[in-house]
């Protein structure tokens, strides 16, 4: 409970960190690769400025993959943990002092656990790793009464479905076509407008 009760604080914090930079970012361009009126410019903006997302050389890669070490490093920023220098994963050397440091604060959180105590945190993220992922870090559940359906959530793995599914209902993923796409891999635009989704949803008083 007192776990739950911390996270929906820092949420909190961070989703009013976000709104405050929103009005600004949105019009004037972080990176010099985001147009302003590219469709995830106000998602990368409003993130890059409470330094979710930091881009490298004044770019922010919009259309890059994502791998799983960028997705550890960035959920870390998000919580408010101990950064021990604590290995987690037999594939994460202490060398590498910033993401053993994260990927303590993800596994402790049980947002991303691994397999087989491994991260491998230079696999590609799938849209299916992101949705569960998503929902294991904002505590996501079933909405009542919701009608979505994803047309090829069986091409996603067994295990994933169900988060597939309270995305789809939450509308942290739109599925305009009918078709979440599970197996491809996220790019840094996309993964963008899923973590900022949740914070529009919040302040409009939509169900997450």
């Amino acid at each position: 409970m007192f776990k739950k009760c911390l996270t929906a604080i820092l949420a909190t914090t961070f989703l009013s960190s976000v709104l405050n930079s929103t009005s600004t970012t949105a019009a004037t361009p972080t990176f010099s690769d985001v147009p302003a009126d590219h469709q995830f410019a106000e998602a990368i903006n409003a993130l890059a400025a409470v330094g979710t997302f930091i881009g490298q050389d004044g770019k922010f890669d919009i259309y890059g993959e994502v791998t799983r070490r960028q997705a550890v490093l960035v959920f870390s920023r998000l919580m408010d943990g101990e950064g021990k220098m604590e290995p987690v994963f037999s594939d994460v050397p202490v060398t590498d002092e910033e993401l053993t440091k994260a990927a303590y604060e993800v596994n402790s959180a049980g947002v991303m656990t691994g397999a087989n105590g491994k991260l491998m945190p230079y696999a590609k993220l799938t849209r299916q790793q992101l949705a569960k992922i998503l929902v294991k870090h904002f505590d996501f559940k079933r909405v009542e009464g919701s009608t979505v359906e994803i047309d090829d959530l069986d091409k996603a793995h067994e295990s994933q479905r169900e988060y597939i599914q309270l995305l789809a209902e939450n509308g942290i993923t739109v599925v305009a076509d009918g078709n979440f796409r599970p197996t491809e891999t996220v790019t840094r635009g996309q993964f963008a407008a899923f973590l900022y989704r949740p914070q529009q949803h919040a302040l409009s008083d939509k169900p997450m």
